[in-house]
């Protein structure tokens, strides 16, 4: 399982991450829990550039990601389910591992992705404890995972300073409609 836990570094999001937490930090309509402060990303004007952004980056490394593990998933209409920016905060947010997967008569999750906004020197590490894999935070990091197969997954809480992600799930659209005669 753990060669389906993919890493990647994007130099070219890299430049925009700065500009994403910027937007986050100037929308007023942010939601929290007791770990993590997080915003879903908005249709609005003040998101289209980042939102375009990330939509090409993400649509991108998924693709890679199906041409690396050909026959992995069958062919069928995938989607994202939008984009959340995390603020994971410094010595608090920790995310207790859990298993993502889910599914419902419309939707089954397959993959999540989670890109890195900074780069955190202490802390801060994806885990995949089941699987013994730990992920850096790095800018610009792009993790794709598997979640429609049970791996625990979680966030140690970032030390040295905060921590912004970007995650979605990309979904499988498992209702079909009949065609009308």
């Amino acid at each position: 399982m753990k060669k389906y836990i993919v890493e990647k570094l994007d130099s070219d999001v890299t430049e925009h991450c700065d500009s994403i937490i910027e937007a986050y930090h100037s929308d007023p309509n942010k939601n929290a829990n007791e770990d993590v402060v997080w915003l879903q990303i908005p249709q609005s004007d003040l998101w289209k550039d980042s939102r375009d952004h990330i939509y090409n980056t993400v649509s991108a490394h998924i693709m890679q990601y199906l041409k690396e593990f050909e026959g992995l998933v069958p062919t069928l209409q995938l989607q994202d389910i939008g984009y959340q920016i995390n603020h994971h905060q410094k010595d608090v947010s920790t995310e207790s591992a859990r298993y993502d997967s889910f599914s419902s008569t419309q939707f089954a999750f397959l993959f999540g992705l989670t890109l890195f906004l900074n780069d955190v020197d202490d802390g801060g590490e994806m885990t995949f404890p089941d699987l013994d894999v730990s992920v850096v935070p790095k800018k610009g990091k792009v993790v794709i995972y598997p979640a429609a197969f049970p791996i625990l997954r979680g966030h140690n809480a970032p030390v040295t300073n905060d921590m912004y992600t970007v995650s979605t799930y990309i979904v499988a659209q498992t209702t079909h409609q009949s065609a009308q005669e």
